[in-house]
C-alpha cells in the first residue's frame, strides 16, 4: 500500500504532444488543429484523477541545440521536421496551461527530460511522490523509491505505472541499466549508433560480442541480467577473468565495473572499431568457438 503523501505530476509535454498528435485523426476548430491539444489534455486530466496529484508541472523542450550536440554533434542528426500542423499547437497548449493555472518551463540547452529528472529529484528532497508521465523510456532509469514512472503505450489510453521492480518485471533490466542498455543498442530517434542486434528484448538476456567471422571479440564484453550468474561463471572460465569485461547494472564483485561504450571507445579503440561489424550471440555459439 502506497503510504499517503502528496503527489507531484511531472509531464514531459513534447512527449505527450507527440503521442497525442500521432495518435488521433487531425481536428479542426475555426481553422486551429487540435487533435494533440484534445489528446494532451485527456491523458493529463485521467492521470490527475487516477493518482490524486496535488501539484503539476509540463516540461517542454527550448528550440535550439543542447548539451548534447556539444558532446555529440550528430545528435538527432536527420531528424524530420516538426510537422507544421504540431508545432502550431505546441503553443496553443502552452497558452491553455497558463489559463489553467499549470507552470510550464523550458530551459535553453536542456530537454523535457531532463527537466523532468530533476524536478523529480527535487520532489523527492521535499517529501513528496515524484510521478513523472512520458512516453520516453529514457526517463526509466527515474523509476525507484519516492519516483515513479507512467510510461504511455498505445494510443492516448493506455499506460503502464512502473517503480522500480515494475521496470524489471516488465523489460528485464532495472532502473540503474538503463543506460548502459541504451548505450549498446543505440536509439535511431536520435541518431545515436548501437550494436547491431541488441534491443530492448535481447538486453536481458546474456550475450557476447562477435567479429565478422564470428570470432568473439576480446577482451569479451558481456552482459547478463541477475538470472544468469551460472553463464557468467562459465563464459569467465572459458575465456578467462582478466578477458572478460563485464557490464551488468547488479554489481556483485569489485572488479566488475559498469563500462559504457564510450569506455569502450577510449580504452580499446580496437574493440570499438570492430563493434561496427559485430553480432550478438547467446552462450550455445560462444562456448563451440572455445
Amino acid at each position: 500500500v502506497r503510504a499517503m503523501r502528496d503527489t507531484f505530476l511531472i509531464v514531459d509535454g513534447n512527449s505527450l504532444m507527440h503521442r497525442a498528435f500521432h495518435a488521433l485523426p487531425l481536428m479542426d476548430a475555426d481553422g486551429i488543429y487540435t487533435n494533440a491539444i484534445y489528446g494532451f489534455l485527456n491523458m493529463l486530466l485521467k492521470v490527475i484523477k487516477e493518482e490524486d496529484v496535488r501539484y503539476i508541472a509540463v516540461c517542454f523542450d527550448e528550440h535550439g541545440p543542447t548539451f548534447r550536440h556539444t558532446a555529440y554533434p550528430d545528435y538527432k542528426a536527420g531528424r524530420s521536421a516538426t510537422p507544421d500542423e504540431l508545432r502550431q499547437q505546441f503553443r496553443t497548449i502552452r497558452e491553455l496551461l497558463t489559463d489553467i493555472g499549470v507552470k510550464w518551463y523550458t530551459l535553453m540547452g536542456w530537454e523535457a527530460d531532463d527537466l523532468l529528472g530533476t524536478a523529480a529529484r527535487l520532489a523527492n528532497e521535499r517529501g513528496l511522490r515524484a510521478l513523472g508521465l512520458t512516453g520516453d523510456r529514457d526517463s526509466l532509469q527515474l523509476a525507484g523509491g519516492d519516483t515513479q514512472v507512467i510510461l504511455t503505450r498505445k494510443g492516448i489510453t493506455e499506460s503502464l505505472l512502473l517503480d522500480a521492480q515494475g521496470v524489471f518485471d516488465e523489460y528485464g533490466f532495472t532502473p540503474a541499466q538503463v543506460p548502459d542498455m541504451k548505450g549498446l543498442m543505440g536509439d535511431s530517434s536520435d541518431n545515436i549508433p548501437g550494436i547491431a542486434g541488441i534491443g530492448i528484448t535481447s538486453f536481458g538476456e546474456s550475450f557476447v560480442l562477435l567479429d565478422e567471422n564470428d570470432e568473439p571479440l576480446l577482451p569479451v564484453m558481456l552482459y547478463t541480467d541477475p538470472r544468469g550468474e551460472e553463464q557468467a561463471r562459465r563464459l569467465e572460465e572459458k575465456v578467462g577473468r582478466d578477458n572478460l569485461i563485464r557490464i551488468t547494472g547488479l554489481t556483485a564483485h569489485p572488479m566488475y565495473s559498469l563500462p559504457k561504450l564510450m569506455w569502450v571507445r577510449e580504452n580499446l579503440p580496437e574493440i570499438w572499431e570492430k563493434t561496427g561489424k559485430s553480432k550478438v550471440s547467446g552462450y550455445g555459439k560462444i562456448f563451440s568457438l572455445f
